[in-house]
């Protein structure tokens, strides 16, 4: 389960993200969303069960609407986001109308989301800084790809290989070992 916070945006948290990580987040997030509803009394046959209750990015989504309208904001971009890489991911898109409502009983916040949940080794970095360097080390660990669109600007160079490969047709998949 993680939320990668890349930015204060929910759109670019899921631009940035490599296709990988980019399906993973869709899955996730909307598994997040429905163990909030659950958990608020809200949940029904139409959502994932509720999986992961005391995680911190759980914990996080379910501590208000904000935070809750947050994560339903970034899942209808990631997904906007896979359809523009050529993808399609319907069983999750079935989903969401069931999750864009609050739960009725969930906390109002009047002064936007409550800070972020910092689930990254790099406790000590400021958040956004944290994910990045997060993803960083994962994109080294495997081999990371974008289709359509070329890795992020603060992407780490000594992860980028100057060997990139550029598909043919409509999609261009930018790999980088």
């Amino acid at each position: 389960m993680q939320i990668f916070v890349t930015s204060g945006d929910p759109r670019e948290c899921a631009i940035a993200l490599d296709n990988r990580r980019l399906f993973k987040s869709i899955i996730e997030s909307a598994q997040i969303l429905s163990t909030v509803q659950w958990m608020y009394g809200a949940g029904n046959e139409h959502l994932y069960r509720p999986t992961h209750q005391r995680h911190p990015c759980v914990q996080w989504a379910a501590r208000n609407r904000r935070n809750y309208l947050w994560l339903v904001r970034h899942l209808k971009f990631a997904i906007a986001e896979w359809h523009y890489r050529g993808y399609r991911h319907s069983r999750v898109e079935l989903k969401v109308s069931w999750l864009e409502s609050c739960p009725p009983s969930m906390p109002q916040r009047s002064d936007g989301c409550s800070r972020f949940v910092n689930c990254t080794p790099y406790r000590k970095l400021p958040l956004f800084e944290a994910y990045q360097k997060h993803l960083n080390r994962k994109w080294q660990a495997s081999r990371a790809t974008w289709t359509r669109r070329n890795p992020p600007e603060w992407r780490d160079s000594s992860a980028q290989s100057e060997d990139y490969r550029s598909g043919s047709g409509e999609r261009d998949t930018y790999t980088a070992s």
